[in-house]
């Protein structure tokens, strides 16, 4: 960002994006960052995350009435694709 910004303007600015200023904030008053979450860098981990939200989240309180059925077909052929190695009972 600080680089664009240089590129366009010709200033030398330190710009850093909103989760940069805050990780820095962190870090400077608790002396550490946080770690990331498991699914922020791990694909395998984001698609569990993504079939939790999937099932436990959103299915449960969709009300389909008479498009039940198929609701339940696709949601089950979306973990399928997207949660191979997803760790949900639906999924399996």
């Amino acid at each position: 960002m600080a680089d664009r910004i240089e590129e366009r303007s010709g200033a030398t600015v330190d710009a850093l994006t909103f989760h940069a200023l805050g990780y820095g904030i962190i870090r400077d008053v608790e002396g550490e960052t946080p770690a990331l979450a498991a699914h922020a860098s791990d694909d395998a981990e984001f698609r569990v995350l993504l079939c939790d939200v999937l099932f436990n989240d959103l299915a449960r309180v969709a009300d389909l009435g008479s498009l039940q059925g198929q609701a339940d077909f696709i949601l089950v052929s979306i973990a399928k694709a997207l949660c191979p190695y997803c760790r949900c009972a639906i999924a399996n």
